[in-house]
């Protein structure tokens, strides 16, 4: 398009016609060729603004329709995610879990479902993650289907320093001393040195 109105360079985008520019690119199209005239249309972003979100998930090599192989592979991305946000100094409100068959298998139904989990307090522990994961796992699975993709969101980020105390705080005392200590064990010896007991885990983190 920009080569059928003569313009084959930078220099020659930066002297097309503004009116021009704004019919056919779009107001985007427009900042970009007063940006490079020097007249500064986009704030620099100094500061990398915290996530709101992050994920955590895989495409297994085969699909998969046994039930404590794709619990054990939700988990772990569970542990990993938390992981992350914690190394981000942040904590999460919501858990979200899906499980899906593979989009392009045509000898398979598609079949894709998810569902979260709202925790009582933001959290970067991973003891109420995977156990949130857990819980919504076991609503979602379904026998008999191929799974071939799972994953694990965490929603509703912020920062660790916002978290106000709650009348639930001494259910889980201790838990950022043993959350650094877990890190650095598997910093140390590696990832999935030491993880949560999937058997253990009773926390009361009651959704509402």
């Amino acid at each position: 398009m920009l080569c059928a109105r003569g313009i084959e360079t930078a220099l020659d985008l930066r002297n097309a016609q503004d009116g021009w520019v704004r019919h056919r690119m779009g107001v985007v199209g427009l900042r970009t060729v007063h940006e490079l005239r020097g007249i500064s249309c986009h704030d620099l972003e100094t500061v990398t603004p915290d996530k709101k979100t992050t994920c955590c998930s895989r495409t297994f090599a085969r699909a998969s329709s046994d039930k404590d192989q794709v619990q054990s592979a939700v988990l772990s991305y569970a542990e990993r995610v938390v992981e992350k946000i914690r190394h981000a100094g942040q904590v999460c409100r919501v858990v979200q879990v899906f499980i899906r068959t593979d989009r392009y298998d045509e000898n398979t139904p598609p079949y894709s479902i998810s569902t979260l989990e709202t925790l009582m307090t933001p959290t970067a522990d991973s003891r109420v993650v995977v156990a949130a994961a857990l819980r919504i796992f076991q609503q979602i699975w379904r026998n008999g289907i191929p799974y071939r993709k799972a994953g694990v969101l965490l929603l509703e980020l912020s920062s660790d320093k916002d978290v106000s105390p709650s009348l639930f705080d001494d259910q889980l005392s201790g838990s950022e001393p043993l959350m650094k200590a877990l890190d650095k064990v598997n910093a140390r010896f590696g990832r999935g040195s030491i993880a949560v007991s999937y058997t253990h885990l009773t926390l009361p983190t009651t959704p509402y």
